[in-house]
This record gives C-alpha cells, sequence and structure tokens, in this order.
C-alpha cells in the first residue's frame, strides 16, 4: 500500500513539473534575487568565471529584457557577451523589449550577429533553393563610365571594382530585406561609389521605396553625380523616378564640405573627456565612450593619450585603447612613451609591432 501511494505521488510531481516547464514564464526573477546573483557573478575573479555562472542563471532562471542587458555589461569580451544573452534568450519574458540588449555591444557585427540568431529562432528556415546563387548578381542595365569624368563629384577616388565586390557580397548574403537595407546604408556612407556601384548595390534590394531611400542616402558618396540620372532605371513606378529627380534638382550642386575643427584638445577639454569616461561604472562602456570621444575629438597629443589609457584597469583594454589612438595621435613619434602605461612587456611588444605594421 505504502510502495502504491509513493508510486502516485511521485507520478504527480512529475506531471505537475511538465506542465509547469511548458507553461510559458511572464514574470521575470523577483530584483532582490536578482541582484543577490547578479553580486554573486561580479565577485568572480575570471571572465570565464562570469561567463559560466551568468549562463547557469539564464538557462534556471527567468529574466527581463533589462536583467539580460546588466549582466550582459559584465562582460569585456564581445563574444562571450553574444553567447550570454544567446543562450538566455529562451527564458526572457518580455521579448518586445529585447531591442535594450542590443545597446551592450560595442561591436555592430556582433549586434548583428544577434539579430541573425533572434530571427532565427523566431522564423522557420526558408526552404533550400534549387539553385545556390553565391555571387551578386546584377540587372542588365545601362551602368555609366565614370572613366574620364569631368563633373561635379560629391567624394573621390571612387571605390576599385575588386574591392566594391568583395564589400557588396556583404549585403548580397543578408537573408532579408531589412538586413540587406542596413548593411548596404553602411556601404554607401562608408565609401566613394561610382553610379554604376550605387545602381549595383540599390538593385540588390526588392522594394522600390528602400531602393529610393538608398540612393538618395549614396548622393553625398558618389564620385560622378552628374551620372546620377541614371538611376531611374532602378524604378518601374513614376513617382520614385520623379522623386529621385527632384532629388537630383535639388542637390545637383553639392554644398562644399565644413572646414575641419581645429586639430587639438587644450587642457579643459582634456578635464572634460577624462572626467566623461572615468564616470562610466563598467569597462566596457569606458571603452566605447572612449573611442567615441576620440573620434570626435580627432586629435590627441601623445601625453593626452596616455591620461586617457591609465584610466582603464585591464591590461587588453590599455592595449586596445592604444592601438586605436594611435590613428588620432598628433606626434607620433612620441608615441613610443605610451609603454609607461603597461604593466606587461609583451603589450609593449603587441604595440610595438602594431605601429611598425602602420609605416
Amino acid at each position: 500500500m505504502k510502495r502504491t501511494f509513493f508510486l502516485f505521488w511521485a507520478f504527480l510531481l512529475t506531471v505537475t513539473e511538465l506542465l509547469q516547464a511548458q507553461a510559458p514564464c511572464t514574470t521575470p526573477m523577483p530584483t532582490a534575487r536578482f541582484r543577490q546573483k547578479y553580486d554573486m557573478i561580479v565577485s568572480l575573479s575570471s571572465e570565464v568565471q562570469r561567463l559560466n555562472r551568468a549562463k547557469g542563471l539564464a538557462k534556471d532562471e527567468y529574466l527581463s529584457s533589462s536583467q539580460v542587458k546588466e549582466l550582459a555589461d559584465l562582460f569585456i569580451n564581445d563574444y562571450n557577451r553574444l553567447d550570454f544573452v544567446q543562450t538566455a534568450y529562451g527564458h526572457i519574458t518580455d521579448k518586445e523589449n529585447f531591442y535594450e540588449v542590443y545597446d551592450a555591444f560595442a561591436y555592430l557585427s556582433n549586434a548583428m550577429r544577434l539579430y541573425d540568431f533572434v530571427h532565427s529562432v523566431q522564423q522557420p528556415p526558408p526552404p533550400p533553393p534549387l539553385v545556390v546563387v553565391t555571387e551578386p548578381q546584377f540587372p542588365a542595365l545601362n551602368y555609366p563610365d565614370y572613366n574620364n569624368y569631368m563633373g561635379p563629384s560629391s567624394c573621390h577616388p571612387p571605390l576599385a571594382e575588386n574591392d566594391f565586390i568583395v564589400i557588396i557580397k556583404e549585403v548580397f548574403n543578408q537573408n532579408s530585406e531589412a538586413a540587406r537595407l542596413l548593411i548596404a546604408g553602411q556601404v554607401v556612407q562608408s565609401n566613394c561609389l561610382s553610379t554604376a556601384q550605387v545602381m549595383k548595390t540599390a538593385s540588390l534590394l526588392s522594394l522600390e521605396n528602400n531602393r529610393l531611400s538608398l540612393v538618395k542616402t549614396a548622393f553625398g558618396h558618389t564620385y560622378d553625380v552628374g551620372n546620377y540620372t541614371s538611376l531611374t532605371q532602378l524604378f518601374t513606378h513614376l513617382p520614385y523616378r520623379n522623386s529621385l529627380m527632384e532629388f537630383i534638382n535639388e542637390n545637383a550642386t553639392p554644398p562644399p564640405p565644413p572646414p575641419p575643427p581645429p586639430c587639438s584638445v587644450n587642457h579643459e577639454e582634456l578635464t572634460q573627456v577624462l572626467e566623461s569616461i572615468n564616470k562610466q561604472s563598467f569597462n566596457s562602456t569606458k571603452v566605447t565612450v572612449a573611442k567615441q570621444i576620440i573620434i570626435a575629438k580627432k586629435c590627441f597629443k601623445t601625453s593626452q593619450i596616455k591620461e586617457i589609457l591609465k584610466l582603464f584597469s585591464f591590461e587588453d583594454s590599455k592595449l586596445e585603447m592604444a592601438k586605436f589612438a594611435y590613428d588620432f595621435c598628433t606626434d607620433k613619434q612620441n608615441y613610443f612613451s605610451v609603454n609607461d602605461v603597461f604593466s606587461y612587456s609583451s603589450s609593449v611588444e603587441e604595440l610595438a609591432k602594431f605601429v611598425n605594421g602602420k609605416h
């Protein structure tokens, strides 16, 4: 009798656990308990330990998007951050707020990898194509030749065709229209293209409104803008053609570029820079903010770069920032003095190798 009662009770517990496992949870871990687990992870001495403990927590508990982002910010390595967030995604209670997590990444490429992962989870994979196309295919249009072009130009020189094909494959290999538009926008804004290259890039988009948006963005980054009317071939609908022609007429003569800002950072500005970086709580955020400021200010002396590097506790972050800041240094002949901030000779050697490779 007792054995029968025990087996029946075990059966009820098993059924209950299965039902609980199948029922979606909409309540994240309570704040007080999360803070306790968070502090325990922060106290761990190595990145690997923190990653393993955080992944274990994500597998055992349901978390909110903000809790996942807070844990993701603990990692120095962006790939560890991606590994953790992918593990945690299945137990996030408010996926409608998941966009907040993308802000945790220092590199756009990893944010895009997470984007692809999320959509692969949410959407069933498409059926395999009958014919696998590995190279971009462009429509048979009348592509203008920029050789011997003497008209107005927004930039120069245009990207070499071989380099363009390598870059455009990144757009072609995206699986969705939204992802193609995003990468294509980055391509046209980061390079000087010919009108023919803009046409080929826009042709990889299926929707004509997306094509129109892209070619308008690319206008300020095109070498032979005098040939821009050729882009009307991309549009079958008259309103889009008319919109493009109006845009070209309004922007026929690109405005001169603004004068470059003074290439220096004074004492007061440096003080503000150091305060802005130092008030960040997490090392990864310090790195991101420091890079943003360096790009914005553009010109730093070696002595000023050393002051910035001293704000970082981790040797790899100092080395990463020293490499990044080199291109923005106004007295590169003195850059050897940056070696004073490093604790290990291996860092000095790696920076020297990096600098030598720049010459």
